[in-house]
């Protein structure tokens, strides 16, 4: 992605598993310590510099960072603000902690929420659903994601 990021025109790259408008997945978690014991998300794997990409303003904490991405520590989530509304409404959800079962090996995991964002949508007709973005390993392959200025063709 840095060869693509240098190309003149190109003002950002990113990779995810899904694109908005495209087909996501849904993925149960847990919530300790809320009367939401467990429930089902839209789960949007993303690289660092996914929502400055798709220009979704981060409204609490943080985007990715590229330490984010290291398969050894990759704890960190987003979440949206239908998300944060839906499970925690007007607690602050950045610092708290979900349960899933996100690896090969089907072993429970803790995730740290690092930042809130605004919502997007996979389906105009509807609202915005409950959506954690994860980090996307770098050595899982995914869309790229391509922001540019002039005329797209000429950079392609």
């Amino acid at each position: 992605m840095a060869g693509l990021a240098s190309v003149p025109g190109v003002q950002a790259v990113s990779s995810a598993d899904a694109n908005p408008l495209g087909r996501a997945w849904t993925h149960n978690f847990r919530v300790p310590g809320t009367e939401h014991e467990t429930f089902e998300a839209t789960v949007t794997p993303v690289t660092d510099g996914f929502l400055e990409t798709m220009r979704i303003p981060v409204r609490a904490g943080r985007a990715f960072s590229r330490s984010d991405l290291d398969p050894e520590g990759a704890s960190a989530v987003i979440v949206n603000e239908a998300f944060a509304s839906r499970y925690f409404g007007r607690e602050p959800s950045v610092g708290r902690t979900l349960d899933t079962r996100f690896g090969d090996d089907n072993s429970p995991s803790a995730h740290e929420i690092v930042g809130v964002v605004a919502d997007t949508r996979y389906d105009l007709r509807k609202p915005a659903v409950p959506t954690i973005y994860i980090p996307l390993q770098l050595r899982t392959s995914g869309r790229l994601h391509i922001r540019v200025t002039g005329d797209p063709m000429a950079i392609a």
